[in-house]
């Protein structure tokens, strides 16, 4: 799938469409065909290696990658600059999907901090898949 083409498709539902958003592409090309697509709500060095070993070739992520809400690349800083390295070395595209998830009429970030279950599709290597549900007791999502 053409990456450009799955971003239509996550972002198309949105009826008001923001004048400005931090949901862009933030290191690659929205042109590459890829068979291998991994989804992290923080895209950590830990997650990027694990995804890159998985062999995730396009990377969506709901929060900044570069420590600032706009993903400014501040490459002065130290750890900008090892983060982008790594991204480099490892070629992952990678996408934040922020502003148009929360614009979507079910906002499922907005139903997990309410403490509703969690679910999701787990895929494995073969294509087959399974719906993996759980809850995180709303005192416990930030400690």
């Amino acid at each position: 799938m053409i990456i450009q083409h799955l971003i239509d498709e996550l972002t198309g539902p949105v009826r008001a469409v923001p004048d400005t958003t931090v949901d862009t592409i933030k290191y690659g090309s929205e042109q590459p065909d890829v068979r291998h697509i991994g989804v992290c709500f923080t895209a950590t060095a830990e997650v990027l290696e694990r995804a890159s070993s998985s062999g995730v070739e396009f990377l969506i992520t709901h929060e900044p990658v570069f420590y600032d809400h706009f993903d400014r690349i501040r490459e002065e800083n130290p750890l900008v600059r090892h983060k982008l390295d790594l991204i480099r070395r490892l070629g992952i595209t990678i996408w934040r999907y922020h502003d148009f998830m929360h614009r979507l009429p079910t906002d499922e970030i907005y139903h997990f901090y309410m403490g509703d279950p969690v679910e999701m599709l787990q895929l494995f290597p073969d294509g087959s898949g399974k719906i993996v549900r759980g809850f995180v007791p709303l005192s416990e999502m930030f400690g």
